[in-house]
Parts: C-alpha cells; structure tokens; sequence
C-alpha cells in the first residue's frame, strides 16, 4: 500500500520496503518509544495516585457493591441486581480479591485499564502514516485527557474497560500488515470485541461498522470476508454460551429481562438519541476537547486522501463511538469518554502526516501543531486540578462529596452486622461504610414502572422483611419514599441535612428501643 500523495510530492516518504511498512525506521528511534511509553505510565499512575481522590461515580460504586455480594456467594440478577452484562463485576471481582474490598482498589483498577489503553493507543496510533511518531503522540494525549475530571475519566467505570478492548481490535484491523489479516489475528479482534461486549452491548456497533469498512475498502475482499466472518462468528457463539450458561442455571428468564428487556426500557427512542444533538437535547463534544475533534477532522481528511483503506476505518470508528455514546439515551458525562481513542487516533494521524513530510518547513508546521494541541489541552485541565488540590471540586451528582461523613455517622450508629437501605442513586454508601446491602436493589429508580420492575419489588419486599435493616437513609433529593417502604420507619428522623441525607430508625429496632428508654429515664 503506498504511502505517497501524489497530488504533492513533498509528503513523499519514499524508503525501502521494511522502513515504509513501520512506517519510520527503526534506528531512527531505538529504544525511545518504550522509554516514552514508560514515563507515560508513570505519569498516570502518580496522578491517580498522588492528586487527592474526588469522589466515585454511583456506577463504579454500585459495581464493587454488586461484585462483593457475589464473592459472598450470592447470585448475579437474582440474589444482586443490576441491568449489566457479568464482565465489569467479575473485572470488580477479580480486584477485590487482589487488593481487597475499598475504594482504593478502584483507583487501582482505573490505572490498570488506564495503561491497557495507553498502549493499545501507541500501537493503533503508530499503525497510521507518521508511524512511530503518530503513536507518541497518541501516548502523549492519552496521559494528559485519560484522567480528565470532566468525564469522570479517573472511575473505573464501564466505558475505560470499552475503550481498552476497542483501540486494540482497532490497532490490529489498521496495521497495515494486517490487511491480510490472519485467522489467529481476525480471532483476537473477535475476542476482544466479545469481551468488549459483555462489558456493554452497545460495542457491537463499533464492530459492525469497523469490520463492515475493513471488508469493503480491503483489497483482497475474499480474504476480508472470511476475517469477518470469523469475527461475527466468535461474538454469535460468545452470547449463545452466555445465555447458555443462564439457561444452565436457571437464570436465563431474569438474565433475559434484565440485559434486553429492561434496557431497551431505559434507552428509550434510539434514534430519537442518535440525533438529540441536532434537536438541541445533547451536545455531540464536551467543549473542552473541541480542539482534539478539529485535528482528527484533519486527520480524516489527510488520512482517507492517503489510504482509503485507513480513512474509512478511522471514518468508522469515530462514527460508531457517537452511536455508542447514544444509544444508551441518557447521556451520562462518563459516556463521552468513548469520543477519547477515536479522536486521538484522528488528531495523532493528521500530525504523524504531515510530520514525516521530506519538506521542513512542512515538518515545523506538524511541530507545532501538536504543541498548541497539547498546551491547550493541558491549559484547560489546569484550573481543574487548581480546584481538585484545594479540595473545592463539585462532582455532577454534588451529594457524592457528603458520601465520606455520611458514612462515618451511618457506622457510628449502627453496631456489628446491622444494615441499613439507601433510599436514592448513591450506593457508595453501602461501600465507604463496608456494609452489605439489605436488599438488591442499589437505584430507586430500578422501582419505576419497567419491564422488571414488579418481580424487584416484590423480591425488595422479601428481602427486607427478612434483613430487617436497622436503618433508612434517604436522599433528599429523591422523590418521597414509598409509603410500603415507610410504614417500617419511625416518621421523625434522627438525623437530616436538607442538602444531603436524612435517617429514620425502624420502629421497634434497637435504637428506637434505646431511644424510647432514655426518653422515658429523662
């Protein structure tokens, strides 16, 4: 595949053979990639580490919480519910058995997935017509937008483990070796897109739309076809095991209701989603990565002018995650951190470009695109971290900062192995305060009217005359709590903060009791 443009010589990369495949040559770089690649993953993993922790979105806690029930032996969907495929809390699982069960071990998890992608960025990044080049930038603008308190990026949430499955199928379709790719190669893009999917289901429109741009614009469509067809075959036998083996189980009705029926409830309109942009209900870029969006337009542009192969890829993947970031139909910050690899791979294609250009003054132009990139980039995280380390940073759900006191007061009434039942969408109280759960159900608004939503209250009610839990603790900002949940709780709290939680003891519990003598003492 040549990588000249013939409008204009001066791009001209002419070399022999082994160097124009890597794109640069080996010995002009050495060792260099691999010493960047490990000062990147320093720098991200100090940053986790020594920038003060915010507070952890409700998924990433609701996870731990699910995935530390099922260690205790109970069983996903019936025992502890969510509307999630199994990866994340078998991921969550295998972490806690590691490190242990604390919010810790999230920050632990974020940086281990932080780093898959990192890599995974360098490898698809290099695959493009700067070669090496394109994959340092890449690196480079993974370590300063991975963590971006904007999006959430430091939560181990689903979207970080999309984003490392996704970029290493991708890196692999791109590599310009692999346009004939292998049937072990085509097997571990299928892999990796099936492990992607039973993180989230709506990866498989990034793999319907990259591998369908893979088969049309490769050169040898016989062979294209059959990698396709392997890859669409390893995700068909994939989910037939997984439904199989909650079949084998007996859990495949609840398993069926939660992952299909109860999420097509809660997306809602796909198409209605697809185009809320343009209906002024959602916004396609976070402001701040708007200059990351124009560079990757150019890098469509420069990329797609070069190797049509390469340009309807790239075209793919950035049109796929868009439709990934919609179709769950709520548009939660988090799930623009699918935006990140694409628009990456974009902008770091159109600087590689022009920065391996025989003309230097073309060269000087690359240069110094990619440092204006960078410092506007860096600038706009600056003020961020500014009010981070001064401990002032609002989380967009703001009750999330009263979760580490709220949960010293919880334990500070509550004695060993009593429970208590969080009213509202924060089941991090359950993990900062190390108890389990009393039922579960972790959101409120898992009791809205669903599909599912009449066989999880009556298994809340079950579950709760059994538990029994000592405690309710309820958002404020929460709609009323149902007077069947209620009626079990003393009507006057002992604790409220208008701007965050109130507590109710149940009536004839232990405090309660307690309450009543000193009362009757005085």
């Amino acid at each position: 595949m040549s990588y000249i443009l013939a409008s204009d010589t001066r791009f001209s990369t002419e070399m022999p053979e082994i160097e124009r495949k890597e794109g640069v040559t080996r010995s002009g770089f050495g060792k260099l990639p691999l010493i960047f690649l490990l000062v990147c993953a320093a720098i991200i993993t100090v940053d986790r580490v020594a920038v003060p922790q915010v507070a952890f979105n409700v998924d990433s806690a609701s996870y731990a919480v699910v995935s530390h029930e099922m260690l205790q032996g109970k069983s996903l969907y019936t025992d502890i519910w969510d509307h999630k495929p199994p990866a994340v809390f078998v991921a969550y699982g295998a972490a806690e058995l590691l490190l242990g069960y604390s919010p810790q071990t999230l920050v632990f998890l974020n940086i281990f997935v932080s780093l898959i992608t990192l890599f995974g960025l360098y490898y698809a990044g290099k695959a493009g017509h700067g070669g090496v080049i394109s994959g340092l930038m890449a690196a480079g603008l993974w370590v300063i937008l991975s963590g971006t308190f904007e999006l959430e990026g430091r939560d181990p949430n689903t979207e970080p483990f999309l984003n490392a499955c996704i970029i290493w199928a991708f890196a692999l379709l791109a590599d310009v070796r692999r346009e004939r790719a292998t049937t072990k190669i085509s097997s571990i893009i299928g892999l990796l897109f099936l492990l992607a999917s039973f993180f989230k289901p709506i990866v498989v429109a990034v793999a319907l739309l990259l591998v369908c741009s893979h088969f049309i614009f490769s050169a040898d469509r016989k062979r294209a076809l059959f990698n396709t067809l392997i890859i669409g075959s390893i995700g068909f036998v994939g989910w037939l095991a997984m439904f199989g083996y909650f079949a084998a189980t007996n859990r495949f009705e609840i398993f069926y209701d939660s992952i299909i029926s109860y999420n097509q409830f809660y997306s809602g309109d796909m198409l209605a989603s697809l185009i809320a942009p343009f209906r002024q209900q959602a916004e396609f870029f976070p402001d701040f990565i708007n200059p990351l969006a124009v560079c990757a337009f150019a890098g469509v542009i420069l990329t797609f002018i070069n190797s049509r192969r390469h340009g309807a890829i790239l075209i793919a993947f950035i049109c796929s995650s868009w439709i990934a970031i919609a179709l769950p139909g709520r548009f939660s910050v988090h799930y623009f951190q699918l935006w990140l690899p694409p628009l990456i791979i974009g902008a770091s294609w159109a600087i590689g470009y022009i920065a391996v250009s025989r003309d230097f003054r073309i060269r000087v132009v690359s240069y110094g695109a990619a440092v204006l990139l960078l410092a506007s980039l860096v600038f706009n995280q600056l003020p961020v971290y500014e009010i981070v380390l001064e401990k002032k940073w609002t989380p967009f759900i703001p009750l999330l900062n009263a979760g580490e006191s709220t949960a010293n007061k919880i334990n500070g009434l509550l004695i060993k192995d009593e429970t208590f039942f969080a009213w509202g969408n924060t089941p991090t109280l359950y993990l900062l305060t190390g108890r389990r759960p009393a039922t579960p159900i972790l959101f409120h608004l898992h009791f809205e009217e669903s599909p599912i939503s009449e066989r999880l209250i009556n298994r809340f009610k079950a579950d709760m005359e059994m538990n029994r839990p000592e405690l309710l603790v309820v958002e404020n900002s929460r709609p009323p709590v149902p007077d069947w949940i209620a009626k079990d709780y003393e009507p006057t709290a002992i604790y409220q903060d208008p701007d965050t939680y109130s507590f109710f003891v149940r009536r004839g519990g232990r405090i309660a009791s307690q309450n009543s003598s000193a009362g009757a003492e005085r």
